[in-house]
C-alpha cells in the first residue's frame, strides 16, 4: 500500500470541488443502469432532485453538466454531446441573485418582470459561454455567421442593440446588458424599482436560443436536448421559485430543466400560469436521492467505491480487504478476549439478575420460586464461565421466561441445556436465534454493566451508519483521520487505526451532523429536545433486562391521533433529515397501519456499533 499524499476526505462537499475533482471521485451506483438511467439527462421530462445535506445532489448535477463532458471528451466534446444526446448547462440558485427581487407592495409584479428579465440574461451567459466552448475561436464560423447572430438578436423583443459582428462581441454586449441590469438593482433601495426596460418576453432567450442552435447548426445541436441544471434551489424565495416553476411547466423543446433542492426547500408548486400548480409526474417527475440510495442494495458496495476512489487519487493501493483492515476492530476483538475470562473476573450481570430474583423472590412462588434455594439454583444453571456472552444471553433468555410468567427452575434448566448446545456448535438452538437478532444490544449491555465505553469501530458499520447519505460516512472518517494523525496513527498506512481514535472520530462527526443540520428558531429548539427524549427512551429500553425489540431504532404513531402543531413539527424534521420515513407499517398489537420514522441525530448508542447514532445519521 502507498503512503498518503493528504487527507483524502479533507473536502466532502462537492460545491468546493474542481471538475477535475468531480470527475476523478465519481463513482456510478451499481444497478437499475447506474445514475444516468435514473438522472436521465437526456429526457424532456423535467426532474426535481430532492436530497438531504449531503445526499450527493451537487455530484450527481454536475457529472451531468457541460464541463464534465468536456473532460470525458478528451479534447473532442462534439462527439460526447452527439453520443449522450444532451448539453448540461449547470447553474447554482443563489440567494444573492433572488433576494434583491423580493420586494411587496403595489410594486411586486414589476419586481417579479425584473427577476425574470434577470434570469433570462444568467441563463444566457452560462449557455453562451457552453457553445463557446464548443466552439472555440478559429472555429466559429457557424455562430459568427449574421444570419444566427440576427436570430439572437430578434429572440428580444427590443433589439438591446442593433447590430453585432461577431460572436465574442455578442457575448461581450449580453454580459454588459446584465451588468447595467445589477448596477440599476444594486441602487435601488426603496420599493419603487428602477426604470429599466425589460427587453424581451419570458422564457424568449431561455428557449429561443437551443431552438435556434437546433435549427441553425443541425451537425452538432439536431436531436440534443438543452438540459438546464439549476442546483440549491432552496436559495430562491417563493415568488423566485414560483417564475421557474412557470418556466419548468411551460418548456418548449429541445430544452427541460432539472432542478436540484433540499428536502425543505421547495416553498411553493405554484406556476404563474393561471395560478396552477406543478403537476408531478405529468409534468414533471421527481427523485428523492437519498431515499433511493438506502433503499438500494448497492449502497454499501456503492460506498466502498467512494472511498476507494478518494484513497486512489490521494495515492493509495490496496484491495477491499486491505481497506476495512485499516479500521481495527475492536469489537471483535472485545469478543474473543472475553473466551480467555477466568472463573473470577467480574459479572455483573449474574449479580444483577440474583439480585432482582431475591428482591422479588415473595412474588415469584407462582413461577416455581419459593426460597433462596431455588434462586441459587437459577444463577448455577445460568454460569458459562468459559463464555462470558452466552452467560449474559442466558440471564436474557430467562428474563424472557420471566416477563412471560414460566415456571423459572424449570426455564433455567432448559436455557442451561440450549446454551450447551450452543456452545458446542450446534445450529437451530433458541440461544443461535437471540444472538442473531440481540447480539449488539446484549454486547453494549456487558460493557456497561462494567462501565466501559460502547465502541465504535469498522469500515462496515460506518458503511451502515451513513443511512445513504455519503457525505457522513466522508466526514466520519475525515474525522477519524484527523483523530489518528494527533495520535501518531497514520490511517490506511499498514497497521491499523486503534479504536480509540475510530470512537473520537465518530464522535467528532456526530457533532458536526448535529451542527449541519440545526433547525433555528423554536420548532428547532423543540425537534431538538423531542429527539433527546426519544433517545432517553431508547436508550433504557436498549439497556433493559429484555430489551423490547432488537435493534431498536424506530417508532411509529398514529398520524390521526397527532395535534396539528406536533404533525407539523414531525413533518419538518423529515424535511430536514432529522427524522427519516420508512414507509407505513402495521402495528403488531393493534394490526392498525401505522407511519414511522428513524431519529437521526441522538449520539446514543442503539442495537449494535453500525446502527448507533452517534454519528451522521445514522440511527438511533
Amino acid at each position: 500500500m502507498s503512503i498518503l499524499k493528504q487527507n483524502p476526505f479533507r473536502v466532502p462537499h462537492a460545491a468546493n470541488l474542481l471538475d477535475t475533482e468531480i470527475d476523478s471521485f465519481w463513482v456510478d451506483l451499481g444497478d437499475e443502469g447506474g445514475f444516468e438511467q435514473i438522472f436521465r439527462p437526456a429526457s424532456l421530462m423535467p426532474m426535481i432532485i430532492l436530497g438531504g445535506k449531503g445526499s450527493g445532489k451537487t455530484h450527481l448535477m454536475r457529472h451531468f453538466s457541460f464541463e464534465l463532458q468536456t473532460i470525458r471528451g478528451k479534447g473532442n466534446v462534439t462527439d460526447v454531446i452527439r453520443r449522450e444526446k444532451y448539453v448540461g448547462i449547470y447553474l447554482r440558485a443563489s440567494g444573492l441573485h433572488a433576494s434583491r427581487f423580493e420586494k411587496g407592495g403595489e410594486h411586486s409584479s414589476a419586481w417579479t418582470n425584473l427577476f425574470a428579465f434577470y434570469v433570462e440574461l444568467w441563463f444566457t451567459e452560462r449557455l453562451c459561454a457552453v457553445v463557446g466552448d464548443i466552439f472555440p475561436e478559429g472555429r466559429r464560423e457557424a455562430i459568427d455567421s449574421q444570419p444566427f447572430l440576427e436570430g439572437v438578436l430578434n429572440l428580444f423583443d427590443q433589439r438591446p442593440f442593433e447590430t453585432v459582428e461577431s460572436w465574442e462581441m455578442l457575448v461581450k454586449r449580453l454580459a454588459e446588458l446584465r451588468r447595467q441590469l445589477d448596477f440599476a438593482i444594486n441602487n435601488c433601495f426603496t420599493a419603487t424599482p428602477p426604470n429599466t426596460p425589460v427587453l424581451c418576453s419570458r422564457g424568449a432567450l431561455i428557449f429561443g436560443i437551443p431552438q435556434l442552435l437546433a435549427s441553425t447548426i443541425p451537425s452538432v445541436f439536431e436531436g440534443i436536448v438543452f438540459t438546464w441544471l439549476l442546483d440549491e434551489y432552496e436559495h430562491f424565495h417563493a415568488t423566485a421559485q414560483k417564475y421557474v416553476n412557470t418556466l419548468i411547466r411551460e418548456k418548449q423543446q429541445p430544452a427541460t430543466f432539472k432542478v436540484g433542492v433540499r428536502l425543505w426547500g421547495i416553498y411553493t408548486y405554484e406556476t404563474f400560469s393561471n395560478e396552477e400548480v406543478l403537476k408531478k409526474e405529468s409534468e414533471y417527475e421527481e427523485l428523492q436521492l437519498d431515499q433511493r440510495l438506502r433503499s438500494s442494495d448497492a449502497y454499501p458496495r456503492f460506498a466502498l467505491n467512494i472511498v476507494r476512489r478518494r484513497l486512489e487519487n490521494a495515492g493509495w493501493s490496496g484491495s477491499d480487504d486491505n481497506m476495512r483492515a485499516a479500521f481495527e476492530d475492536q469489537q471483535t476483538l472485545w469478543e474473543q478476549s472475553l473466551k480467555a475470562w477466568g472463573p473470577n473476573e467480574k459479572r455483573p450481570w449474574l449479580e444483577r439478575l440474583q439480585k432482582h430474583l431475591e428482591e422479588r423472590q415473595n412474588t415469584l412462588g407462582p413461577l416455581g420460586v419459593t426460597n433462596s434455594s431455588d434462586v441459587e439454583k437459577i444463577v448455577a444453571c445460568m454460569k458459562m464461565t468459559s463464555d462470558p456472552f452466552v452467560e449474559k444471553l442466558n440471564t436474557f433468555l430467562l428474563f424472557r421466561a420471566w416477563s412471560k410468567k414460566k415456571n423459572l427452575l424449570k426455564a433455567a434448566t432448559q436455557i442451561e441445556k440450549s446454551a450447551r448446545t450452543f456452545a458446542a456448535g450446534a445450529k437451530g438452538s433458541e440461544h443461535e436465534k437471540a444472538s442473531s437478532k440481540f447480539k449488539g444490544d446484549l454486547v453494549a449491555q456487558m460493557r456497561r454493566n462494567l462501565q466501559l465505553p460502547v465502541i465504535y469501530t469498522g469500515f462496515d458499520d460506518f458503511v451502515q451508519m451513513s443511512s445513504g447519505v455519503a457525505r457522513s460516512l466522508l466526514v466520519t472518517l475525515k474525522k477519524i483521520y484527523d483523530e489518528a494523525l494527533y495520535s501518531g496513527e497514520r490511517l490506511f498506512e499498514g497497521r491499523a487505526v486503534s479504536g480509540s481514535a475510530q470512537s473520537r472520530g465518530v464522535a467528532g462527526a456526530s457533532e458536526w451532523f448535529f451542527e449541519d443540520v440545526l433547525i433555528y428558531g423554536e420548532d428547532g429548539l423543540r425537534i431538538r429536545a423531542a429527539i433527546e427524549r426519544l433517545g432517553r427512551l431508547f436508550r433504557a429500553l436498549r439497556f433493559s433486562e429484555k430489551p423490547s425489540e432488537c435493534s431498536l431504532n424506530s417508532f411509529s404513531f398514529d398520524p390521526n391521533s397527532l395535534s396539528a402543531d406536533s404533525s407539523r413539527l414531525i413533518e419538518k424534521a423529515v424535511r430536514w433529515s432529522v427524522f427519516i420515513p420508512q414507509g407505513d407499517r402495521l402495528d403488531r398489537n393493534t394490526r392498525r397501519r401505522v407511519s414511522s420514522s428513524i431519529s437521526s441525530l441522538v449520539s446514543i448508542p442503539s442495537t449494535s456499533m453500525s446502527t448507533s447514532v452517534a454519528v451522521l445519521g445514522l440511527r438511533l
